[in-house]
């Protein structure tokens, strides 16, 4: 049986990387600013999953752990709240289906040991949260993962 408080630890900690992110992109004045904070949350975040994940791959014998550093490094290409056409709403859509897989990988695999990898989700949760809300609140700017896109 899991105790109480630690079931409940993956999804709070989650929930408060999330807001911690929307926190941070509407605080932070300078577009370029809230690339780099959405940037260094996701290079850390890349940085936890590796650490987590490679060393325990032959071990476990689960590749699936394997998807989340290559989850991570897709969406640095793809930059969901990047958008060219200046359309906010389509970011905040974009991001908040790029989210699904961090967030459940935060909720699911403190129950499993894997504290290091979700702390890596958690991060992608802030960098991406970061980057949208910083999108929506910046009004001439898209912003993603370390880049900015002027209007």
């Amino acid at each position: 049986m899991v105790p109480t408080a630690t079931r409940y630890a993956g999804p709070a900690i989650s929930a408060v990387a999330v807001l911690v992110g929307m926190v941070l992109g509407w605080v932070i004045r300078s577009s370029v600013d809230s690339a780099q904070v959405a940037g260094v949350a996701w290079l850390i975040g890349l940085g936890l999953l590796i650490v987590g994940v490679v060393p325990g791959l032959p071990r476990h014998g689960s590749l699936a752990l394997g998807v989340f550093p290559a989850y991570a490094v897709v969406l640095m290409v793809v930059q969901p709240s990047m958008r060219t056409d200046g359309d906010a709403e389509a970011a905040v859509i974009a991001t908040a289906i790029w989210l699904v897989p961090a967030a459940a990988g935060g909720v699911t695999l403190p129950r499993r040991g894997r504290w290091v990898v979700a702390a890596g989700c958690w991060c992608l949760l802030l960098a991406l949260s970061t980057a949208v809300a910083g999108t929506v609140s910046h009004r001439n700017s898209a912003i993603g993962l370390f880049g900015v896109i002027w209007d």
